[in-house]
C-alpha cells in the first residue's frame, strides 16, 4: 500500500497548502527546500549555493568586466535572469578580498617591520630626557592607573611594559604613560582609549587580525551612503534607491576583484624581487577610477563632463563616511580584545 503521506511535502507548499508541480509553489512562491536537517548540513548548503559556478556566474563575470555599468541597467530593466544576483557577487567577492587581504598582511610580514622599527623607536632618544625621569614619569602614571583600569586590563599593561628591548608596542604605550603623568583625573573615554591601546599593544598580531576582519562591516555601511549620494546626485532621473543599492553593489564587486588580482601580482613581484610593483599600483588606481567613471555614465546616460563633475563629487562625499566608518571599526575591534 502506498504511504500517500510521505509524497505530501512534495505536493502541497508547505507554506500555504496549495497543490503544486513544481519547485516554487504556484500561489505564494516558496520553494520546496527542506531545512528540517542539521545545522551542519544547512551550512553546506548556503555555502555551497553562495560559491557555486553556474552559467550564471560567467555571464555576470562577463559583463562586470567588459561593460561597465551595463549590468546594472540590465538589472533596472528587469533583465535578470541571466546573471547572479548584486548581493552574491557582492559578498563573494568581499569576502574573498579581505581573506587575500588577510593572508597577505601575514604575522611574519608584521614581525620583520617590528624588527627594522626598534632601532629608531627609543622613547627616550625622541622625547630628549633623561633615562631616569622618563621611567619615573611612566612608573608614575601606572601607579595612578591602579584601580581605575580593569584589573585584566592592568595585567595586560604590566605585562607590555615588562617586555625586552624597544618593541615598538611596548614604547608607544611608555610614550602615552609618560604624557599623561601629570593628569590627575581622566575621564571615561580616556579610560576606553587607553584601555584599547593596551590590549592593541598586548596582542598587536590579534588586533590587527580583528580589524581586517571587521573591514567588510565598514563596506557594508558605505553601499547605502554611496547609494544615498547617488540618489541625492541623480534625483532628477526618479531611479528608485533599491537601483542605486545595485549599482553601487556591482562596482564595489568589480574594485574587490580588482584589488584581489593586484594584490597578488604585487606580492608575487616582491616575493621574486621583480620591479614594477609601483607601476602596477599606480596603474591600478587609474583603471577603477577610469571603471568607475565609464560605469556611472553607461547607467546614468548623462554626458561625459557632468558624470566626472559628479564621479569627483561622490568621491569627495563619500570619504566624509569612510572616516567615521573605520574609526567604527576600530571602536568594535578594541571592544574584541
Amino acid at each position: 500500500m502506498t504511504d500517500t503521506h510521505a509524497s505530501e511535502p512534495d505536493v502541497f507548499c508547505a507554506n500555504c497548502g496549495t497543490q503544486k508541480d513544481t519547485e516554487y509553489c504556484p500561489h505564494c512562491g516558496q520553494n520546496n527546500r527542506d531545512y528540517d536537517k542539521s545545522v551542519v548540513s544547512i551550512i553546506k548548503t548556503v555555502v555551497g549555493e553562495l560559491f557555486e559556478l553556474d552559467a550564471r556566474t560567467t555571464q555576470t563575470a562577463k559583463e562586470l568586466f567588459m561593460h561597465p555599468g551595463r549590468l546594472s541597467v540590465e538589472f533596472r530593466k528587469n533583465r535578470r535572469a541571466s546573471y547572479s544576483t548584486p548581493i552574491r557577487v557582492y559578498l563573494v567577492t568581499s569576502l574573498i578580498y579581505f581573506f587575500v587581504v588577510s593572508i597577505l598582511l601575514s604575522a611574519e610580514d608584521r614581525i620583520e617591520a617590528n624588527r627594522l622599527e626598534e632601532a629608531r623607536n627609543d622613547p627616550v632618544a625622541e622625547l630628549d630626557v633623561s633615562v631616569e625621569d622618563f621611567q619615573v614619569r611612566v612608573d608614575k602614571s601606572v601607579e595612578k592607573l591602579q584601580g581605575k583600569l580593569a584589573r585584566d586590563s592592568s595585567r595586560k599593561l604590566r605585562e607590555v611594559l615588562s617586555r625586552e628591548g624597544f618593541a615598538p608596542a611596548k614604547t608607544t604605550i611608555e610614550s602615552v604613560l609618560y604624557s599623561i603623568s601629570e593628569q590627575e583625573e581622566y575621564s571615561d573615554s580616556e579610560l576606553f582609549f587607553l584601555e584599547a591601546g593596551i590590549n592593541t599593544a598586548h596582542a598587536p598580531d590579534q588586533a590587527f587580525d580583528a580589524f581586517i576582519g571587521n573591514l567588510p562591516f565598514c563596506m557594508l555601511i558605505l553601499v547605502p551612503w554611496i547609494a544615498l549620494m547617488l540618489k541625492w546626485t541623480y534625483a532628477g532621473l526618479k531611479i528608485h534607491y533599491a537601483h542605486h543599492i545595485v549599482f553601487t553593489m556591482h562596482t564595489f564587486s568589480f574594485i574587490f576583484i580588482i584589488l584581489t588580482i593586484s594584490a597578488l601580482l604585487v606580492r608575487g613581484l616582491a616575493t621574486f624581487e621583480l620591479p614594477g610593483q609601483i607601476f602596477l599600483s599606480t596603474g591600478t588606481t587609474i583603471y577603477v577610477i577610469l571603471y568607475v567613471v565609464f560605469a556611472i555614465r553607461e547607467n546614468y546616460k548623462q554626458g561625459w563632463l557632468l558624470t566626472t563633475g559628479k564621479f569627483l563629487a561622490l568621491l569627495a562625499l563619500s570619504s566624509l563616511m569612510l572616516i567615521p566608518s573605520v574609526a567604527l571599526v576600530a571602536v568594535i575591534t578594541f571592544m574584541q580584545l
